[in-house]
């Protein structure tokens, strides 16, 4: 069996330093070596790709993704967990078919260039006496938290508006306890473990702006509720985040490259279960 572990090629951080290491030990015990060759999307007889069973794919190029799987390889994950995780409006139009609570939340209509840009002030209208003040407003694509702003007056709102005017991106009420959110890891659509996340110093609980992280309680609601948007999702190994209001918990988003150091510093292991996945489905019959 060869593997390879693929990240973006022009970005690394620590988070994806331990994920290599990690994922790196646990398939050496099991005598498979991984590969990081650098790949790119090729059609049209273009140059073979690398001769590998199965990715690793640590990245967001659904089209690379696409073009691996089109090729023969099982990626991990698969290119319709990237595509539906990375882009929180698909992400939230797939989930409300599986009848998982949502924030509340508006999407942008999709703008063009125009000869002069200008807010849209009935959709600005609508978020405002819809959710008040404070909200979110976030792009679609985003990650680490650095494409979220909380906003607090009208002027804000507008500001954040023109500033996004050609960026897809939504509006969403702000509910739960600021700077805290739950994450469950899952891994073959079976929920691992919980952690509470919380942040002091921001309102989004991130580790990128300094969450701390803690083992919470896996109830029966957050293991159905996470399970059921893991196998809507296709995940075969990955993070979902939910806020907690009056006892309901609201899906917040999907991570299928979720980072995972802190989780196990506190004792829950993470890669390894990610590594017993991978090779039994890639020696599994049905493939």
């Amino acid at each position: 069996m060869k593997g390879a572990l693929l990240f973006n090629k022009y970005y690394t951080d620590e988070g994806q330093d331990y994920v290599q290491a990690r994922l790196t030990e646990c398939f050496s015990k099991r005598g498979v070596c991984l590969h990081s060759p650098v790949v790119y999307a090729q059609f049209g007889g273009a140059p073979k790709l690398p001769e590998i069973d199965f990715v690793i794919f640590w990245d967001k190029d659904v089209v690379l993704a696409k073009c691996l799987e089109q090729s023969g390889v099982r990626v991990f994950n698969n290119s319709f967990a990237l595509e539906h995780c990375d882009d929180k409006s698909k992400t939230y139009v797939l989930l409300s078919q599986a009848h998982i609570p949502l924030i509340p939340t508006v999407f942008a209509p999709l703008k063009y260039a125009a000869a002069a840009p200008c807010a849209d002030k009935n959709l600005l209208s609508l978020v405002e006496n819809a959710f008040g003040y404070p909200l979110i407003v976030k792009q679609n694509i985003g990650s680490l938290g650095k494409q979220v702003s909380l906003i607090k007056t009208r002027a804000q709102l507008e500001t954040a508006h023109k500033r996004l005017l050609y960026i897809p991106h939504q509006y969403q009420k702000l509910i739960g306890k600021r700077g805290e959110d739950i994450r469950v890891y899952t891994v073959g659509g079976k929920a691992i473990a919980a952690f509470k996340r919380t942040n002091t110093a921001s309102f989004t609980a991130n580790a990128a702006t300094g969450g701390k992280t803690e083992i919470t309680a896996l109830t029966e609601s957050l293991k159905h509720l996470s399970e059921t948007a893991a196998k809507a999702l296709r995940l075969d190994f990955g993070a979902i985040d939910f806020l907690e209001e009056n006892g309901q918990y609201y899906f917040l988003e999907a991570n299928s490259n979720a980072y995972f150091k802190a989780a196990e510093a506190a004792g829950i292991e993470i890669a390894d279960k990610i590594v017993n996945h991978i090779i039994l489905s890639v020696n599994s019959p049905s493939g």
